[in-house]
């Protein structure tokens, strides 16, 4: 199984630790005891390697620190791969005796909203659960996720115990589905390792003609499985609130405080919007509804959407007037603004433009090689520029420009935000100097960039 522990870039050796703005999460720190109790099937599963498709050193989100909530990257305190697995190994506590599985991991993801007095702590996460067998590796089962905890004044440290809850409901997700017969094994190739699993919004759709059988559906696996709850019974209200564009319901009677995902009256399916329930719409490729969020401004609003799910988050007790369009993200099953789709959080997300500008204004016009960990990435000459972008780290990146001999040594700070600009300048002796721009003259500088003038 060796050979399946890949990462995507190979800068683990650089992870470390320096003094910028980031919050350091460490899941040996994670109480395994506060989670359900133990599951035999899931716990006994042999998890052999975790490989990711994205950068193992990259941040896993944001988190908000101190009076004034600022934003900080968020990082594990190892490569997120190796990180996972020390978890997984705490897990296995029902004996040697379960199927040998690896993990694909394609999202993980972390967020925070402030609601009215209170904090959010937001996870996402996306697996491929595979298996090596003796005519190749296969898919047993693709599971994704996503889970909101109430943190109070302050909901960081609930993060560790978030990404704990995720990684253990995709083992007991797993061993269910193994011992309900449900699994359906299909060939994986070895190429895709590192290749994140596309969403397949066309799954999410009850076949033609047909309507979501009856019944709770807890989780989003559900839903994505046909696997509803049929011994729950429940009566649904309609509440004053439904729109021409979505009705909106509230089961009534002992199952008034229901949490699920979601719930079918054999004719229409209702998703889980915090105090209610609203109709789920099929007409479009992608599952979509429209809620009037609970709100007393627009920015409590906004919090509501900030973690990718709604559900069990309502603390407001005035409500804004015009219905709001939400998306449901087909692969984990989070609930996003219709327009914030494209842009929705992601492990994978690149951090700033960096710009190597060789200023025209140089003495003499020669060739400036840019180096990235010892390779070479761009020639440039007077005139000419270079964008690096990359995933954030929690280490800066050490960027060489010389001149055949003579070498300066950036080191970028790939955790900024905003554009970046450094700019080479190129002495009569030879001599070079790198100057970052301070953020206003660097757009200066950008404005006045010719696109036939970069180098790829």
């Amino acid at each position: 199984m060796g050979v399946l522990r890949t990462v995507i870039l190979a800068s683990t050796a650089l992870y470390g630790l320096v003094g910028q703005a980031q919050h350091m999460i460490d899941l040996s720190k994670a109480d395994l005891s506060k989670l359900w109790r133990p599951d035999h099937a899931a716990h006994s599963l042999m998890v052999d390697s975790v490989v990711l498709t994205f950068d193992p050193v990259a941040p896993i989100g944001v988190v908000r620190k101190g009076l004034g909530n600022r934003e900080e990257k968020a990082f594990l305190t190892g490569p997120v791969d190796e990180e996972l697995k020390g978890l997984l190994d705490r897990m296995h506590t029902a004996g040697g005796l379960g199927e040998h599985i690896f993990l694909k991991v394609d999202l993980l993801d972390i967020q925070e909203a402030r609601v009215v007095n209170s904090q959010m702590a937001y996870c996402r996460f996306a697996a491929d659960v595979l298996q090596v067998t003796d005519s190749g590796i296969v898919r047993l089962y693709t599971y994704a996720t996503n889970t909101v905890e109430k943190g109070g004044a302050d909901a960081t440290d609930d993060h560790v115990l978030n990404i704990a809850t995720v990684v253990d409901n995709c083992l007991r997700r797993t061993a269910f589905m193994m011992r309900s017969g449900l699994l359906r094994p299909e060939p994986f190739h070895h190429l895709l390792l590192g290749k994140a699993t596309p969403a397949q919004p066309e799954r999410l759709h009850p076949p033609p003609g047909k309507t979501i059988p009856k019944g709770t559906y807890f989780s989003f696996m559900d839903f994505r499985d046909g696997t509803p709850d049929t011994t729950v019974n429940f009566a649904l209200k309609e509440t004053n609130k439904s729109t021409a564009n979505a009705r909106e319901v509230r089961p009534k009677g002992e199952n008034y405080d229901l949490k699920a995902w979601g719930l079918s009256d054999g004719e229409r399916f209702y998703v889980n919007a915090g105090r209610e329930y609203v109709e789920l719409k099929f007409d479009e490729p992608v599952p979509y509804t429209y809620w009037v969020p609970y709100a007393s401004d627009t920015e409590v609003a906004n919090a509501y959407f900030a973690g990718g799910m709604i559900g069990g988050m309502i603390t407001a007790s005035t409500r804004e007037s015009a219905p709001t369009r939400l998306d449901l993200d087909p692969i984990t099953g989070s609930l996003q603004r219709h327009y914030a789709q494209e842009g929705s959080p992601s492990a994978t997300a690149q951090g700033a433009r960096n710009h190597f500008c060789y200023s025209r204004y140089s003495k003499i016009d020669t060739t400036v090689v840019i180096s990235m960990y010892g390779g070479e990435e761009a020639r440039l000459r007077k005139g000419q520029y270079h964008i690096v972008q990359l995933a954030p780290r929690a280490t800066s990146v050490p960027m060489g420009i010389s001149i055949g001999t003579a070498t300066e040594t950036v080191n970028m700070d790939t955790s900024k935000s905003g554009d970046q600009v450094y700019l080479i300048k190129v002495d009569g002796s030879g001599r070079i100097t790198v100057d970052h721009m301070r953020e206003d003259l660097g757009y200066d500088v950008i404005d006045k960039l010719r696109p036939e003038d970069e180098v790829d």
